[in-house]
């Protein structure tokens, strides 16, 4: 029954990867891996008002076209219209190696999303990350939006009750970069790369699957373990996440893993006439 539940959890997670589209350029790993690691800090630090780390990350050329204090305020205004971003999908990342239509040579990274947030939905926008010929590093080249957003119909949901947060750290990292690279260290685990950006581990040795939120999720970046638990004859799904985003887009993301866990829990008990597996209790550490 544990190794079912456990089998049920990786079928869940088992769509298949999305390549990104190489226009002229194979990226290698380590490429993809920092392309990835900047757009998530450049997202996590809009997301948190961290603007002055965001503005740090654009090349030279995009700061002479906007002051710190005009992209300041221009993110802030926009935010406070918008609203808290509630989810933001990857839909396409592109790789172009000296365009002949661009400012420079060079390699460029096209990275497009679409966005929700409380008063807008699929607000699509896309960033351009550049790295100069000999340079070892990217700079955000452009980030833009599209203008035609559509206000979202009707008045917003009001926001759910906060969920408790755990005491200590119980998922046994301190950060959750450090427990990606710790995991993704390993050669007992099974590394998978999944659509959007999603990263997951799978730890057979210990009966779990961790899954790391992609560059510009509103709950970036966490991570969140799930495990069979056994005791006195019952299977049930245990999970424990540490987020290092707001507090509320941690709860939602808190909340979607315990209803997929609810759903796993479904299927397994009408798979075997009525055999306890539900949702064990949930730890998050933000």
């Amino acid at each position: 029954m544990r190794l079912a539940l456990l089998l049920a959890l990786q079928l869940l997670l088992s769509f298949a990867p999305v390549p990104a589209r190489a226009a002229d350029y194979s990226p290698t790993p380590a490429d993809f891996a920092e392309i990835d690691r900047l757009t998530g800090d450049y997202y996590h630090a809009l997301d948190t008002g961290n603007y002055r780390a965001a503005y740090a990350m654009q090349t030279p050329g995009l700061k002479a076209m906007m002051s710190f204090a005009q992209f300041e305020a221009m993110n802030r205004d926009g935010a406070a219209g918008r609203g808290p971003v509630k989810a933001r999908t990857r839909t396409g990342v592109t790789w172009y190696l000296d365009p002949p239509n661009a400012q420079a040579p060079g390699l460029y990274v096209a990275v497009d999303f679409v966005a929700q947030h409380v008063t807008v939905v699929d607000a699509k926008e896309y960033l351009v990350w550049y790295r100069a010929p000999g340079e070892t590093s990217f700079q955000l080249m452009r980030h833009e939006q599209t203008a035609d957003l559509q206000p979202a119909s009707g008045p917003p949901e009001p926001a759910p009750a906060p969920l408790p947060e755990s005491r200590g750290n119980s998922i046994g990292y301190t950060s959750v970069r450090e427990a990606r690279a710790a995991l993704s260290a390993r050669t007992d685990v099974t590394l998978r790369p999944m659509e959007g950006g999603w990263f997951v581990v799978v730890v057979p040795s210990e009966n779990a699957i961790w899954s790391f939120t992609p560059p510009g999720h509103a709950a970036y970046p966490a991570a969140v373990k799930r495990y069979t638990v056994e005791s006195n004859g019952a299977v049930s799904l245990g999970m424990s996440a540490l987020c290092e985003a707001s507090k509320a887009a941690c709860d939602d993301l808190m909340r979607q893993f315990q209803e997929m866990n609810a759903a796993i829990a479904r299927q397994m008990q009408g798979g075997k006439g009525g055999e306890d597996a539900a949702p064990a209790e949930t730890s998050e550490t933000h």
